[in-house]
């Protein structure tokens, strides 16, 4: 019997005890989530203990998207239409954790599924969010706001609201239980107690029980602590996504602005970037001697004091304009024209900072080539000019509703692109082939510091170039990297890749650079 789609206020989840029916769904739902929120817990303190990212993490976030889909079948019995995208998503992000090894690229993913799995947790919800097609700029910001919080606390209000219905009906078990559990851990301590004695008195029986201590309770408590690290969240979080919703489920107040004080802010920032590309077109006409001239800097240093700045500018006066949006009153019609008129010209003289952010990184990469740093720059870049047109496209036509779409689908293709196209291993292919047509050195040291997803095409690099001082000290430091022991909890395909490709070239290497492994220190 599914729970009734239409809550009557945040905690009127919690006020009908008295019909039978309801109850059984709300013991189904509460046993789902707790169940799940303890196996979240194992499964974090069986798989998140180690030190790098890969199938580990994937698993756990797979587990995750689980986790959502049984609530959701808990509750309604099937999965809702406008859960599918996104936790389409939130699978696909979690898979691009085995395929590349990118450290900026690992967290941008997990990020993504677990926003992804939210969004298909909340988009569930009886009465909570419309479709992703409608999704207002609201509830993205309201369930954003609340995440972390509820990860924190969000388990408090389980275990004091509906974990009490777990055991409903159950009080022969629960004693049941309470007196093994009480057993258990009395036999332990007392075992533990006197194996710890005997241990310190005979090498042999110490030497014999070792595999025993290797289960002693600290250890034991150890894993306890991390599991209810990862279960606590989790919880939380089930909780907040499913039906029953708890005290921190009230609206979130989100500030005001009348339209007066909307215009007088979108006046000022339209006159400031009215003076900047004044500037800029001074610039553009007067060339590298204008530059020097004012500045004292080259054409290219000059691109580079300013490339990410402007990125950052421009993603902050988007930002600044949804603001404005959602906050102005819509007052009479002639204010609602005043503030779409202005922000319309702010959007335009915008994408005229985002053309000249682009010339800034042409000539930048023209002097120096790539760098990973300026890859994700501008990668950031092209979703915030998307996010820009669909601005426009949507908000400035009165459709704000079906921005939240165009930035979520635009953010997810652009992320998926950026890891199907390998962005570290294509920095270290571009310098390799820029360095080969004489437009500049390779600097081999710098690339040694990328991810292994850039290992084979430095390892390719490597082979063809004479051994000297600065080659073997790379060498050295990649087979240094490579012996570094990640097992099948953490594979990934740009390690295996990376460590295919340095056993191949590590005999060549050692027999070249015998005296460098003394000299270099090893890299975590």
């Amino acid at each position: 019997m599914p729970i009734p789609a239409t809550p009557t206020g945040p905690l009127a989840a919690h006020a009908n005890d008295s019909d039978p029916g309801r109850v059984v769904d709300r013991q189904r739902v509460a046993r789902t989530v707790l169940g799940h929120g303890i196996l979240l817990g194992i499964a974090g303190d069986a798989l998140l203990r180690e030190n790098a990212v890969g199938l580990n993490v994937t698993i756990w976030l797979l587990a995750l998207v689980a986790a959502v889909v049984a609530v959701t079948h808990a509750q309604h019995g099937r999965i809702a239409p406008a859960q599918r995208e996104p936790l389409a998503a939130a699978i696909a992000f979690a898979l691009l954790l085995t395929l590349r090894d990118a450290p900026l690229l690992a967290v941008a993913a997990i990020v993504a599924s677990l926003g992804s799995t939210a969004l298909a947790a909340l988009v569930a919800a009886p009465g909570a969010l419309p479709p992703l097609s409608r999704l207002p700029v609201r509830a993205i910001v309201d369930a954003g706001a609340r995440f972390v919080p509820q990860g924190l606390v969000g388990a408090i209000f389980f275990l004091v609201g509906d974990a009490r219905l777990v055991v409903r009906g159950e009080r022969r078990a629960l004693a049941v239980t309470r007196v093994v559990v009480q057993a258990v851990g009395l036999a332990v301590a007392a075992g533990w107690l006197l194996l710890t004695l005997l241990r310190a008195g005979d090498a042999v029986f110490a030497r014999t029980t070792d595999s025993l201590f290797a289960w002693s309770p600290p250890n034991v408590l150890q894993h306890v602590v991390f599991a209810a690290l990862f279960a606590w969240p989790a919880l939380g979080w089930l909780h907040r996504w499913s039906a029953y919703r708890g005290p921190l489920d009230l609206p979130v107040p989100l500030p005001t602005l009348s339209a007066t004080n909307a215009t007088t802010v979108l006046s000022t920032m339209n006159i400031v970037f009215v003076a900047f590309l004044a500037v800029q077109v001074r610039v553009l006409f007067g060339g590298q001697a204008y530059v020097q001239a004012v500045t004292g800097l080259t054409l290219a240093e000059y691109a580079r004091s300013g490339f990410f700045a402007l990125v950052v500018t421009t993603a902050v006066v988007l930002v600044t304009l949804l603001a404005l949006d959602g906050a102005a009153a819509q007052g009479a019609l002639a204010g609602v024209r005043r503030h779409r008129l202005l922000a319309t010209s702010l959007v335009a003289m915008v994408a005229l900072l985002l053309l000249s952010a682009l010339v800034r990184m042409r000539l930048y990469m023209d002097a120096f080539g790539l760098s990973i740093d300026r890859v994700y720059a501008t990668v950031a870049m092209a979703w915030i000019t998307i996010a820009l047109v669909g601005f426009g496209a949507t908000v400035l036509r009165g459709r704000s509703d079906a921005f939240v779409a165009v930035a979520l689908r635009s953010g997810w293709a652009v992320l998926l692109a950026v890891a199907i196209a390998d962005p570290e291993g294509a920095v270290a292919r571009s310098n390799l082939a820029r360095a080969a047509a004489a437009r500049g050195a390779f600097d081999a040291p710098y690339h040694a510091t990328l991810s292994a997803d850039a290992t084979p095409a430095l390892v390719a690099a490597l082979a063809a170039a004479p051994p000297d001082s600065t080659t073997c000290a790379v060498a050295w430091r990649l087979m240094q990297r490579n012996d570094a022991d990640h097992g099948f909890a953490t594979w990934n395909l740009g390690r295996v890749r990376a460590r295919d490709a340095v056993s191949a070239a590590a005999p060549t290497w050692r027999a070249a650079c015998p005296r460098v492994a003394a000299d270099t220190p090893r890299v975590p």
